[in-house]
């Protein structure tokens, strides 16, 4: 340049800027031997790109197109291959559709030269997996014109690249075609209930996960359903039974008392379409007689809870019940929370009508079982409790929970070890709990020790605990 530089060269739009003593200022245009034009810095890239360059050699103009993650060592091969000297060439049609969302830089290498090789970053963002095993079915225990759908989260919904935002659904009446979107959720749901549909048409559904920038390729799979009238409608202060006829002549009940009620609500009864695997606990013996209890507010949400218990009636025939003890026989309630089947505590049997009922609070999924006796303890510490304690005046209760059909008695003492109260309670059944009720209206404020005994027709067992009472 003649002359020294006053300071450090600038670089700023593809060229060279610099000063030197002589008062003089250059600016240089850099000549593109190798340059990659598409994409660069800060370009997003949607499930494949176009890759083009500047390729400018007396040589052969051979070149070998390699990408990588930013977090990564090396380089793959995308493509290589030939051509003339050229401002802009076409060097791939890249489907990026296989990587993961990031930020990746792409070396295109002129002549396997280093000397002739461009560098150029771009970031990835795919559009995002459908979601899969979508599944169309009515919604139960209501009065029609709904159908729930679920599916499975996009692979991209809280694991890979974990960037969907919400998921489109799309309805049609014809299977082959006329979809249009019809409600949208955000990421992380699996289940919809699309209301307002009419009843004993069959709709198809499809769905797509969309992020930022853009929807799934492919739908999911399709699924179909029509909506059914399946809960009958009940108002409060009007006692009503609903019922199941079974093919077999038998009927499935629930008695919904006057005051169970403070909405009206649909209630249905079914056959469960599909049942939950294992969850029997070892003292059961599991018959086929498992039916659906449910009930819906006029909203369509679910009815969890009534306002005074309401009974239900599972029948059963002999077949059902071969080899069993029928005066074993209980109501077993599933806990989806759980994944077990435990036994309803208000469980009775009314042989002459060959029915298992209960008295619950809600509804859920109910088999009969047949309690087996001799697996579990005759009475044990952990189920076997004084309540309320301490009692403040009234009644004090002892519960139990006895593994075989027994007489009990209790008696209780004050700390001198003098006997206060014997109470006894006879044939208490297997399997579910038992009470025995002591009126503490009249005794002294004090710390009683009770001692409750139960005795089988093969064992006695008894426990000490103690119980407190406030007059």
């Amino acid at each position: 340049l003649g002359a020294g530089v006053t300071a450090s060269v600038a670089v700023a739009g593809g060229r060279i800027f610099v000063g030197t003593n002589a008062g003089s200022f250059w600016a240089f245009g850099c000549e593109k031997i190798v340059s990659i034009n598409y994409p660069d810095e800060y370009d997003v890239v949607v499930n494949s790109v176009s890759v083009s360059a500047v390729i400018k050699d007396e040589a052969t103009n051979a070149y070998l197109l390699e990408y990588k993650k930013d977090t990564a060592a090396d380089w793959s091969s995308i493509t290589s291959g030939a051509s003339p000297s050229a401002e802009n060439i076409n060097v791939a049609q890249w489907n990026t559709g296989g990587l993961q969302d990031g930020s990746y830089a792409l070396r295109l290498t002129a002549n396997a030269s280093s000397a002739r090789r461009a560098l150029a970053g771009f970031i990835v963002n795919n559009s995002p997996p459908p979601p899969t095993n979508l599944a169309a079915s009515d919604a139960p225990f209501d009065g029609g014109g709904r159908i729930v759908l679920n599916w499975t989260k996009s692979a991209a919904d809280g694991a890979g690249s974990n960037d969907v935002v919400g998921y489109k659904i799309y309805r049609s009446t014809y299977s082959g075609g006329g979809f249009s979107e019809i409600k949208t959720v955000m990421a992380g749901v699996s289940s919809v209930v699309d209301s307002g549909v009419l009843n004993q048409t069959t709709y198809f559904y499809r769905l797509k996960a969309f992020d930022s920038l853009s929807d799934s390729i492919e739908f999911s799979n399709a699924a179909s359903a029509f909506a059914v009238v399946d809960g009958v409608e009940v108002a409060p202060g009007a006692a009503r039974v609903v019922t199941l006829p079974l093919a077999d002549g038998t009927t499935v009940e629930a008695l919904i008392p006057e005051s169970a009620l403070g909405e009206s609500v649909f209630i249905g009864i079914r056959v469960p379409p599909s049942l939950p695997d294992g969850g029997v606990p070892a003292s059961a013996k599991k018959t086929l007689r498992i039916y659906e209890f449910g009930a819906t507010k006029l909203n369509g949400e679910k009815f969890e809870r009534f306002l005074a218990p309401v009974t239900i009636k599972l029948p059963y025939i002999a077949s059902d019940i071969s080899g069993m003890n029928e005066e074993n026989l209980r109501l077993y309630r599933y806990s989806d929370d759980k994944s077990l089947w435990q036994t309803v505590n208000t469980s009775f049997v009314e042989p002459s009508l060959r029915k298992v009922g209960a008295h619950v609070p809600g509804f859920s999924l109910y088999a009969i079982m047949e309690y087996v006796t001799g697996a579990e303890e005759l009475i044990s510490f952990d189920k076997t409790y004084a309540y309320p304690n301490p009692a403040r005046g009234g009644k004090a209760r002892f519960k139990y929970y006895l593994g075989d059909k027994a007489d009990v008695t209790v008696e209780i003492y004050n700390v001198d070890a003098e006997l206060v109260a014997v109470l006894e309670r006879r044939d208490n059944p297997a399997g579910i709990a038992s009470e025995i009720e002591w009126d503490v209206s009249r005794v002294a404020s004090g710390v009683y020790i009770w001692r409750i005994e139960a005795r089988s027709a093969s064992a006695v067992k008894s426990l000490k605990k103690k119980l407190a009472v406030i007059n």
